[in-house]
């Protein structure tokens, strides 16, 4: 594990965040440094998260590690995933031993999403940082152009030939515009909705249609389903327009998506419903804001939205207008409460909500 002069002293060592391919990726590749450079056998993994309860002998394994963790094992290495998700009580087992920790043991609290930073572990690892003794380090999704960096370094890591229109395309498809500034138990994050391993996994599958030839626009188009949340945004636009042509063949991609559950009718279009309520709560939230600001930034600051979303929902409201939006979630509201109460077929109903708003 390489570091940096003032982390050569550093035992323990906290990857939080929430991108954990790219946290995984880091595990990975300082595990296999300490094996080369010790040995195998000096490794412990502990993934508490899947850990039954409260059945994990910790006092033993804390015996194991501070004492030696084997006959022919000089130095250490603690992987623990998960523990910031446990108990207070077994946080605080782990913290109460940090700060002198034996000689040749190192730690690595890996985590999968932010951590809070008033739980005491947190604070204690803090602390230590700025001993030098521990380092945090944050990981999180690429977002805007940083996802097309990630793909193409992936693509070049691979040897996956790649157009840059079809670098861009993917972005798009996986939902690249589409994060949002939300409120978590560890603060405001930006949630977007795809993680690296989905995009890692559709630059695999494109590399093995193209059999290594040069992956186009055309293939990623082909290939790459369009972010659900895309075709309900087209959907919202073709009801603005009142397309009826275009309204029919977006219901009937989003019914037959594959990223919606597998079942009847019904359990698809109640994740449409679920999705086009969303979309029409955030037109009328930016059709709020516009009341007190003007300009995509400053909508997108208010908002907590990229620019870019705010750009592109900005024209649906020439078709809606405030008291349109509030009466079509009324609509749906209903909708909602009918397609759970009766025996209509649920593609009926839906015509029925489309001709309200058409």
């Amino acid at each position: 594990m390489k570091a940096s002069s003032k982390q050569n002293s550093a035992q323990v060592f906290l990857f939080q965040g929430n991108d954990s391919y790219t946290s995984a990726q880091k595990v990975q590749a300082w595990r296999r440094a300490f094996e080369k450079k010790h040995s195998p056998h000096g490794v412990t993994y502990l993934d508490l998260e899947e850990a039954d309860g409260g059945t994990t002998d910790l006092e033993r394994i804390f015996s194991e590690l501070w004492s030696g963790g084997g006959l022919f094992a000089t130095a250490r290495l603690f992987i623990v995933r998960g523990l910031f998700h446990r108990p207070a009580e077994e946080m605080e087992k782990f913290g109460d031993r940090l700060a002198a920790l034996p000689p040749g043991l190192f730690i690595i609290f890996w985590e999968g999403a932010p951590v809070r930073k008033n739980l005491k572990l947190y604070k204690k690892l803090a602390s230590l940082e700025k001993q030098g003794k521990a380092k945090i380090y944050g990981f999180e999704i690429p977002l805007g152009k940083n996802l097309e960096q990630f793909i193409k370094a992936y693509a070049l890591k691979r040897g996956i030939k790649i157009t840059a229109a079809a670098v861009e395309r993917l972005a798009e498809a996986v939902g690249r515009d589409l994060a949002e500034r939300t409120k978590t138990s560890a603060g405001y994050e930006t949630k977007p909705p795809y993680d690296l391993w989905q995009v890692a996994s559709e630059l695999d599958k494109l590399k093995v249609f193209k059999k290594g030839r040069l992956i186009t626009e055309a293939d990623v188009e082909a290939l790459v389903p369009r972010w659900f949340a895309d075709n309900v945004f087209l959907l919202t636009q073709a009801l603005g327009k009142k397309d009826r042509r275009l309204i029919q063949k977006y219901l009937d991609e989003l019914v037959g998506s594959g990223m919606l559950p597998a079942g009847d009718t019904k359990s698809k279009v109640l994740p449409i419903l679920g999705a086009l309520a969303g979309q029409f709560r955030a037109l009328l939230q930016l059709a709020s804001a516009r009341r007190f600001a003007s300009s995509p930034y400053e909508l997108a600051q208010l908002l907590g939205w990229s620019s870019f979303r705010v750009q592109m929902n900005l024209p649906l409201l020439q078709n809606f207008s405030e008291t349109k939006i509030s009466l079509f979630l009324r609509q749906l509201q209903e909708f909602d409460r009918k397609i759970k109460s009766t025996n209509l077929p649920p593609k009926v109903l839906l015509a029925q909500l489309i001709r309200t708003v058409v």
